[in-house]
């Protein structure tokens, strides 16, 4: 049983203090940019140095994350701070974009790459294709069951999974329901947190339920399983919460800290009500274990709130004009927060001040009728909820991260004053003055070594102390101390720019390359056999077919489209659209789709590598982006645009539809033979599409159009226009085919469709 990574988050300093003193053996965290989560506080470059330092000094590493798609107007300062993220010692990059990923691994061959859960890696397959471009590890989809990750843990790659924290929705990296409503995007780490909003389910024209947060996963949670990941070979265990507390940090990874420690040292984990309520009350919207432990699919959401849960603590008693009285259930203290919750209600308050019997109390217990001093709308019986515990993350028990060292003082007469300290790899050794001065009386050698073990404010705690000393000679306090901090910082100097550098081969593929794709113009992605003999009829060359159930005589004269979400043991196609990495590896002729997010030139230079000769853009791209990308394209490369129609805004692997009719699980062969869409607070209406392994696709509540810029980007040399149709009637798709025929021909200038938007070609997501 090999020894297990805990991985901390860090979004602010504190925080990034609060994992290691926690007992975290890595932290990953941000820059001011390129980021996942840029709303965290993150840290400048300095910042990151000085962090690194801390941490290699005590034992832990340094990720930084870089997991978010880069626009080509940003290629320049990327390619500087991935330069000074080098110099600056970080143990590894955690990336999202293949043409990040291409330009660390072509310019530096030792810079430890960590595949981001963005990438979507799923697969075995994409587990492989990871190691052989030299990644030196995958953070798995949080979709993939355990059963899996033991096999890809036997490949030879380190593998880290998510243990704790919030869940997406949607498979990472495929989510765009945040850009589809505004212009920030999820895959720019600025994502608006849409899946935690209300919406209501129809079939049809009928509603199923009232509005909910049906899209709002629990929290995972997966500390009693702790040793069946160790034994599945999983080489992190990570904690999410960038955006969290220190406190929540501190809490959450002391806590699995303790567990492990206790497998490893052959115990039973101590897993009590203690430990789940301090976790509950860091954070919670209720637990799962989520799909890597086989939840079912009804226990996976909580619709009824998004909102921290924290720990049911009492109830309501009576309410006056400025406060409410509580009997607690569990003890109470200043400056906690609480949440009073009833059918209709929810208000959350800080306990600034409670009295108990009449008088001000700083702390009431279980059992006490306690007065808080506030007005919530809230009736007698509702739940209080503590929220807030500020005694949670109290370091003062614990104390700092400590690094035991061995030790050799020498004092003797006419040599010089040494002391010699070692933590097992670095052994140094500080010389001070030559030892001349006589003593009056013989010295106390417990006073020698006294003054060297006081280390302060280092990490550094004496294990062992050993000596040579004639204690008839003096040395002063001042000199002791002169000796300690030249040995103390010359170990530092060699712990802190202690740095993970491993060289990987990178077996770019380099497929031979193939000929440039000859047709131009429209090209079409039909959902329906009526909308592909629609297209057929009028004479679209290329016909991509993502219609599940058809006989293959039926398609044969189209593309396939292979699944948004990838099984190894789905079909292979010589020639497919592709949407992932381990579809790309295992096609021969691969056409890139817009679900790549391609938006940038090395990215394009990555697929190509594959034997791609025609890729679409991801639809976040802009104009402006689009005339970058195209003015430095590689050689015998086909752009396209996605021109018109709606998008997957999410894919999941939670069914709400066989929730919602009461399944406990998805395979109920129900939903399925029925239309079903959302509708959001805002009565956008956004369809749903439900695919033959029971996932489901979020469709955009509006269908892109840019019809009015078909000259333009004929211009620049894009020379493909992709028309979209899902759900379409073949009316509909055969007026928007021959109207983009005419635009492309140009006998019009555009084609006026109802509903429609530009999406983010005039102004790009952030």
């Amino acid at each position: 049983m090999g020894k297990i990574e805990l991985l901390a988050p860090a979004g602010s300093v504190e925080a990034f203090y609060a994992g290691i003193d926690a007992g975290a053996d890595a932290v990953y965290l941000g820059g001011t940019a390129f980021n996942a989560r840029m709303f965290a506080e993150n840290m400048d470059l300095p910042a990151i140095k000085d962090l690194a330092f801390y941490a290699h000094e005590r034992g832990v590493k340094v990720y930084v994350t870089l997991n978010t798609v880069v626009f080509a107007s940003e290629w320049d300062n990327l390619k500087q701070f991935i330069a000074e993220l080098y110099e600056a010692k970080v143990d590894a990059l955690i990336v999202q974009d293949f043409g990040v990923a291409h330009h660390v691994r072509s310019n530096y061959p030792d810079f430890p790459l960590h595949a981001s859960t963005q990438m979507n890696i799923h697969t075995l397959a994409g587990v492989q294709e990871l190691k052989r471009l030299g990644f030196e590890r995958v953070i798995l989809a949080r979709e993939v069951p355990l059963e899996t990750v033991k096999e890809m843990a036997k490949e030879g790659i380190e593998i880290e999974v998510f243990v704790h924290g919030a869940l997406c929705f949607s498979h990472s990296g495929n989510c765009y329901l945040s850009s589809s409503i505004g212009p920030r995007s999820g895959n720019r780490g600025q994502c608006a947190q849409p899946c935690r909003k209300t919406y209501s389910l129809y079939r049809g024209n009928t509603p199923i339920g009232n509005y909910q947060a049906l899209l709002s996963m629990k929290d995972l949670m997966t500390i009693e399983y702790i040793g069946e990941l160790i034994q599945a070979g999983v080489a992190s265990l990570k904690i999410e919460g960038r955006m969290k507390r220190p406190d929540y940090v501190y809490t959450v990874v002391s806590s699995y800290r303790k567990v492990i420690d206790q497998i490893f040292a052959q115990k039973e984990p101590e897993i009590d009500e203690t430990m789940r309520k301090k976790l509950r009350v860091s954070f919670n919207r209720d637990f799962t274990k989520g799909y890597l432990l086989d939840e079912p699919n009804h226990l996976l959401t909580n619709p009824a709130s998004v909102n921290h849960q924290g720990i049911p603590i009492g109830k309501v008693v009576k309410q006056t004009s400025d406060s409410v009285v509580v009997r607690l259930t569990e003890t109470l203290r200043l400056q906690d927060g609480i949440r009073i919750v009833d059918e209709q209600n929810s208000f959350g308050f800080t306990v600034t001040k409670m009295m108990v019997k009449g008088e001000s109390v700083r702390e009431a217990n279980k059992g006490d009728l306690v007065t808080l001093f506030a007005t919530p709308v809230t009736k007698s019986g509702a739940t209080v909820l503590k929220t807030l515990d500020r005694q949670m993350g109290d370091r003062t028990e614990t104390g700092k991260r400590l690094v035991f060292i061995d030790g050799f003082l020498r004092i003797l007469p006419a040599e010089r004053l040494s002391l010699t300290v070692s933590d097992g790899e670095y052994t140094v050794e500080a010389a001070g003055p030559i030892v001349l001065e006589k003593a009056n009386k013989k010295q106390s050698i417990d006073r020698f070594l006294a003054q060297i073990q006081k280390t302060g404010e280092t990490p550094y705690v004496f294990a062992n102390l050993k000596h040579d000393i004639d204690d008839s000679f003096f040395v002063s306090v001042q000199t002791l101390n002169q000796l300690r901090r030249d040995a103390l910082g010359k170990l530092s100097d060699f712990r802190g720019n202690k740095v993970s550098r491993k060289f990987l081969p990178y077996n770019f593929p380099d497929k031979a390359k193939q000929a440039k794709t000859a047709n131009s113009g429209i090209e079409v992605w039909v959902s329906s056999l009526e909308q592909l003999q629609i297209a057929q009829r009028l004479g679209v060359e290329t016909i991509y077919c993502d219609i599940p159930d058809s006989l293959e005589s039926e398609v044969a004269q189209a593309v396939p489209i292979l699944q948004r979400v990838y099984d190894d043991n789905d079909k292979h196609y010589p020639v497919a659209m592709v949407h992932s990495l381990s579809q790309l590896s295992r096609t021969l002729h691969p056409i890139v789709s817009p679900y790549f997010n391609l938006a940038n030139p090395e990215s394009l230079t990555f697929v190509q590598s594959f034997g791609v000769t025609k890729a679409y853009l991801s639809f976040e791209n802009s104009w402006d982006e689009i005339r970058l990308i195209a003015k430095n394209k590689p050689q015998d490369l086909t752009l396209g645009c996605f021109c018109y129609g709606r998008y997957d805004t999410m894919v999941t692997s939670h069914c709400m539809i066989s929730k919602a009719l009461g399944f406990d699980h998805k395979h109920c062969q129900t939903g399925c033979r029925m239309r079903y869409h959302l509708l959001d607070e805002f009565q956008n209406k956004m369809p749903l599409v439900t695919t033959p392994d029971c996932r489901v696709r979020i469709l955009s509540h509006k269908v892109i159009n840019l019809s009015s810029y078909i000259s333009d980007l004929q211009k620049v040399g894009v020379e493909n226009y992709l028309l979209v149709f899902t759900d379409e009637t073949g009316e509909e798709t055969r007026k928007i085919i021959t109207g983009f025929q005419k635009v492309v021909r140009g006998e019009s200038e555009t084609l006026t469709i109802p509903q429609s938007t530009v999406g983010h070609f005039k102004e790009r997501v952030g």
